[in-house]
């Protein structure tokens, strides 16, 4: 064997191995089983959508159209702009292999971890960083409390596996790495291909990493003398810029033809507060943390302070808050040569200029609140921005531990960054899990998750039974979609639910609000019981469902009036939460 093949071959098993400890993790900390795989982790509110998106790509082959939901129209999601396309990719892949959402939903969730750690890894590696030390910081960025905290309700969040290889991008312009050839290079032909995935990973992480990619021309100009690493980043954000604008098509084509809706996924500049990042919450513990203490701590700031809305999922724990701190002592300390050969010394500045950047953008009342108010409030969590800064930490930690056991230990280096690393990462793994963990080791034995999946399941088979296929189901009560609020004990997307176990039959949640069908939806479902039935069966409608959760009086009234209308009581799901009538 080559010496060649020998690196690759320890590549190779190294890889193999990073993998294994991510997925012996996953498997301690979640408790999974096959058998836990086919239950959701959650069965709620946002939950549900992601749900539907995956089922959707299941049964219709995309999530943009889907004839199931939206009755007696149908669901098009051409108003609702998003770029997540890379992930839904890889659910269609997944789905090539099993045809139920759970498990597809399941599997791309567990399949971000796996990805967000190899990717770090293979940069962390690129940047010098020893394997031990690397994979330590790859693995904890993997399971960072951000990643638990978005889980399957924002699936699209916890693909955060792009950022890393984004982050390459930046350091080589900020080096001044990349330049203008007759010719490309494997670089920067890598560095196109890592800006369309990144164009295609989410609107928010395409927004931030042009912010990245711009701080990295400017450093790469000063550094270099020359505007090309400027040039370069511009070009690069014009790249992402268009290839956004090519996924979002179908979606700007609909609506020059339907007129833009107002009403769907309206966003003020004020949001940028409510949903801002407080520097607090980089450092405190996680919520629910396993030492008592620690979790008083947390829960106390979350009961006294303001404000306190998603950005609970900034914590980084306390690896994490180290290497903030590194970088923020470093940024007003550190040595800054502009030396090629310094390269951990040009490595930490980079980083901490980003930090610093991100800080600056994210923070509640910072920039990012000063950029809603110039071009628009669409962008309006900033506390996202915690992910970006979480790896700049975890790598700014791991460059500083291998700089001083190199120092310190260079006759026994290797062994004692083994142990560093063990040690590392059995206490962030420890410090950053136990939250989520929690919740979802519990799921299994949790009857408000798996008996209403259940109910849900043996509800539908049993309305599936009584109508012919294809039937159209209308649910009560109205509700907006998307994004509609809490209605009493009725959460967001509740109402779909019933399509999730659906095979045969049509549902009319899912009518986006602003258009015509939507707008008939909530006509109707107003009118008097007697007028609606009528309206109803004239459109063809085979069954009425009613969710009691969503009335003040748990649906007594309606259900009477429908009752004595219909001549028969309804049936009524196993937990009585449900009733359908058939029209």
């Amino acid at each position: 064997m080559s010496t060649k093949d020998k690196i690759l071959a320890k590549s190779l098993v190294t890889y193999v191995v990073l993998i294994g400890v991510v997925v012996a993790l996953l498997v301690v900390i979640l408790r999974l089983s096959w058998h836990a795989l086919q239950l959701p982790l959650e069965y709620g509110s946002d939950n549900l959508w992601s749900a539907a998106t995956v089922k959707s790509i299941i049964d219709h082959g995309w999530y943009l159209h889907n004839g199931s939901l939206g009755a007696p129209g149908s669901l098009n999601l051409y108003d609702w702009f998003s770029v997540d396309n890379l992930h839904l990719v890889l659910i269609k892949f997944l789905a090539i292999f099993s045809h139920s959402w759970v498990l597809v939903m399941n599997l791309f969730f567990l399949l971000t971890f796996v990805l967000a750690a190899v990717s770090a890894f293979f940069v962390m590696r690129r940047l010098q960083l020893s394997t031990w030390m690397a994979g330590t910081m790859a693995i904890l960025f993997a399971f960072l409390p951000y990643h638990f905290f978005r889980g399957e309700a924002h699936l699209f969040l916890s693909g955060y596996f792009i950022i890393p290889l984004l982050f390459l991008v930046t350091y080589w312009l900020a080096r001044g790495e990349l330049k203008f050839a007759k010719t490309m290079s494997k670089r920067l032909i890598a560095c196109l291909i890592i800006v369309l995935l990144t164009s295609s990973a989410g609107i928010y992480y395409a927004f931030f990493s042009c912010l990245f990619l711009f701080a990295a021309g400017i450093i790469g100009w000063r550094r270099t003398k020359t505007l090309q690493p400027w040039l370069l980043a511009v070009g690069l954000i014009g790249l992402m810029a268009m290839a956004i604008i090519a996924q979002l098509l179908p979606n700007l084509l609909y609506t020059a033809q339907q007129e833009k809706n107002a009403a769907v996924s309206e966003r003020y500049v004020s949001q940028t507060e409510t949903l801002g990042l407080k520097i607090m919450q980089l450092v405190l513990p996680i919520t629910n943390h396993r030492i008592p203490q620690l979790a008083a701590i947390k829960d106390h700031y979350n009961r006294t302070f303001p404000l306190i809305t998603e950005n609970d999922s900034a914590s980084l724990g306390v690896v994490g808050s180290l290497g903030l701190l590194f970088l923020l002592l470093w940024l007003l300390f550190g040595r800054w040569r502009q030396r090629d050969d310094d390269f951990s010394g040009t490595l930490l500045q980079i980083l901490s200029i980003f930090t610093l950047l991100a800080v600056l953008f994210a923070t509640i009342g910072g920039l990012g609140t000063l950029l809603a108010m110039l071009i628009g409030p669409m962008i309006r969590a900033y506390n996202r921005l915690s992910v970006f800064i979480g790896f700049f930490a975890l790598l700014g930690f791991g460059v500083i531990v291998d700089a001083v056991v190199q120092r310190l230990f260079r006759r026994r280096q290797a062994w004692v960054t083994l142990v560093v690393a063990v040690v590392v990462l059995a206490g962030g793994i420890f410090d950053q899990t136990y939250s989520y963990a929690n919740v979802s080791a519990a799921r299994l034995e949790n009857p408000s998750i798996n008996t209403a999946y259940a109910n849900d399941a043996q509800f539908v088979r049993d309305i599936e039974a009584q109508v012919p296929a294809q039937s159209m189901i209308f649910e009560l009560p109205y509700a907006v979609f998307p994004e509609s609020p809490v209605l009493y004990q009725l959460q967001s997307y509740d109402l779909l639910r019933p399509y999730l176990h659906s095979r045969t039959l049509r549902w009319s949640a899912g009518a986006v609000t602003g258009r015509d069908a939507d707008a008939w939806i909530a006509q109707v479902s107003a009118l008097p019981a007697i007028d609606m039935i009528k309206a109803l069966r004239d459109k063809g409608f085979a069954g009425i469902y009613l969710d009691r959760f969503g009335y003040a009086d748990q649906g007594k009234e309606l259900e009477t009036t429908l009752t004595i209308l219909l001549g028969s009581p309804p049936m009524a799901s196993p937990d009585q939460r449900e009733i359908f009538y058939r029209l």
